[in-house]
């Protein structure tokens, strides 16, 4: 079984710009990872088709969905309030990427799951609490 990746767009933007034995890095990641986000990720990724992006990151097979509560249940939770898609500097697909691995790993228990951002911002701002929590 492969292990599920959580990966965020500017990620899957750097890693499809750098090469490896005449693949990018996001193709070789592929063949031990399955990749998926959010359906904010997803709205992002589809702003970027512009800048090459294998097509196996459009599969809508690789938007996933949480299975406890909802993606806004979550971040009341969380955050006490829903965050807005699309805002200018936010981070919102970061941090619904990251409660999508909470509830993946929680609540459905595939076992290993990879959560990936390459988002200074998100990770020493509003997720520098939780990732040192669920490490």
């Amino acid at each position: 079984m492969k292990l599920r990746c959580i990966i965020d767009t500017s990620s899957c933007i750097c890693l499809s710009n750098a090469e490896f034995s005449q693949k990018t890095l996001l193709a070789h990641f592929k063949n031990f990872a399955d990749i998926g986000y959010c359906k904010e990720v997803s709205i992002e990724l589809r702003d970027h088709k512009d800048k090459n992006l294998p097509s196996f990151l459009f599969d809508r097979r690789s938007k996933i969905k949480t299975t406890k509560f909802s993606m806004d249940q979550y971040e009341i939770r969380m955050l006490s309030k829903v965050l807005p898609s699309r805002k200018a500097k936010g981070n919102k697909g970061e941090i619904d990427n990251f409660l999508l691995s909470v509830d993946q790993s929680y609540h459905i228990k595939l076992g290993p799951i990879i959560f990936l951002t390459d988002d200074n911002s998100a990770v020493k701002g509003v997720l520098a609490d939780w990732l040192k929590c669920s490490a």
